[in-house]
């Protein structure tokens, strides 16, 4: 089925890892981008999760 709806979460705390979790277990829904300032963090969750974008400024994301 094709993605109807791409999702941005900003922040990658533990919390924010359990609502990537919701949002990768819908069917036609992409975890498509995710924001945290800190760096070793959102690059573990990118990997994590195989997100397509990964930012350290939630403006990027707005400008997406």
């Amino acid at each position: 089925m094709k993605n109807n709806l791409n999702i941005a979460v900003i922040g990658c705390s533990g919390m924010a890892a359990r609502h990537m979790d919701g949002v990768c277990a819908k069917e036609g829904v992409k975890l498509y981008a995710i924001c945290d300032t800190a760096e070793d963090r959102l690059a573990q969750r990118k990997e994590e999760y195989k997100v397509d974008v990964a930012v350290t400024d939630y403006r990027e994301l707005v400008n997406d």
